[in-house]
């Protein structure tokens, strides 16, 4: 416990720096982007999220998973990760070119050059994933918080140079993700490759296949969770404004920022309960109980005071995003309570029931979306 308690202030303390550049970040985008073109922003930066869920499989988790619980040395899981990480990218970006030749109409929501700059992205955030994920496989929570202070950082005076300063609008925006990825993923891999000694090893196919089909039962899933977070905004490509996109996705990124103690559970438990025989159990159950509690309070602040956080932050052409706050914070309260059983499932090799949970509240989340749609309910409180 006092390892997990170590591991959480470091991670936590570091995810708050993070967390305050981050919506330094977006307070940026959002403010000198303006609606239009943060709603480009938004419908591009899906778009390669979700060819980026859809392509990988999960080799990430299965790294980390793999190197935590043994099973791999440091260089086999580096190795598998590359190799698995490099195809499924060049994958993804193929097959995005291929998708933008269709006459869809999100792809109308913003300029051809902002997609390409979307796709160049995939790779850079691949790899980000699977080198600061493997961090926490080897304990090594004090360089996580490290990197992801930095890679916060970078992003912060990548955006304010390219999109203020040098007005370069989406373009800039995501060329400051690149910026930001491949600073992180570089130093990542020089200290692991310092501190492991990390030596070249003959790919095995066995040991392929072990990671592939551990990312394809948890795949599914992986699926799932982003598409509870992304459907909103794929919904709204097809048939609503540049500026009504901009106001769902600035309170997608604000609940999400809200996340903070979940997604901190999750890096730390993963690793954790995977190097134990009996999973934590308790301690699972422990932080789920207190997650709930914390976020609760977390979630009631936002929804009392709503409009002037808005405000203060974003301007008052964003006030709609108040309403949406308000609206999403009975399901982000139940989701990062259920949240932290993720982190049981992966790391006691189930991730196949993890796969079957978040897509069966995936299904049910996306039949209301698209049951509101239709009867131009989101349109309707965003306007």
């Amino acid at each position: 416990m006092a390892s997990v308690t170590r591991a959480f202030v470091i991670t936590f303390s570091s995810r708050i720096l993070g967390l305050m550049v981050g919506i330094g970040t977006q307070v940026c985008l959002a403010r000198i982007l303006g609606p239009d073109d943060r709603g480009s922003y938004a419908v591009c930066l899906m778009f390669a999220t979700l060819l980026n869920v859809f392509c990988t499989i999960g080799c990430d988790v299965a790294s980390t998973y793999f190197v935590a619980a043994k099973r791999f040395n440091i260089s086999e899981g580096v190795l598998y990760a590359i190799i698995y990480g490099g195809f499924f990218s060049v994958m993804a970006i193929v097959i995005g070119l291929i998708i933008m030749q269709f006459p869809l109409t999100f792809f109308q929501k913003a300029n051809p050059t902002s997609f390409y700059f979307a796709l160049a992205t995939i790779p850079i955030l691949v790899f980000f994933s699977t080198f600061t994920r493997l961090l926490t496989a080897l304990d090594e929570f004090g360089q996580h918080a490290i990197m992801n202070i930095v890679h916060s950082s970078i992003l912060f005076l990548c955006t304010i140079i390219f999109v203020w300063g040098l007005s370069w609008g989406v373009e800039g925006a995501f060329l400051a993700i690149m910026i930001g990825g491949v600073v992180t993923v570089t130093l990542t891999f020089i200290f692991i490759r310092k501190r492991y000694r990390i030596k070249w090893t003959r790919p095995r196919l066995g040991r392929l296949f072990e990671m592939f089909h551990y990312g394809i039962r948890y795949y599914f899933g992986k699926i799932s969770n982003q598409m509870n977070f992304q459907m909103g905004t794929i919904i709204l490509a097809f048939f609503a404004t540049k500026d009504q996109i901009a106001f769902f996705a600035v309170a997608s990124q604000v609940t999400d920022r809200l996340m903070i103690i979940p997604n901190t559970l999750i890096t730390i438990l993963i690793p954790k309960v995977a190097g134990d025989e009996e999973g934590r159990k308790h301690l699972i159950a422990q932080c789920s109980r207190l997650t709930g509690l914390v976020t609760g309070v977390q979630l009631l602040v936002l929804v009392i005071f709503a409009r002037p956080i808005v405000n203060l932050l974003f301007g008052s052409e964003y006030l709609a995003v108040a309403v949406l706050l308000q609206i999403m914070a009975i399901g982000m309260l139940i989701r990062s309570t259920c949240k932290v059983f993720v982190p049981y499932l992966l790391g006691t090799n189930h991730p196949g029931i993890s796969s079957i949970s978040v897509a069966v509240g995936a299904v049910v989340y996306s039949r209301f979306t698209c049951s509101i749609s239709n009867c131009s309910g989101i349109t309707h409180l965003i306007s």
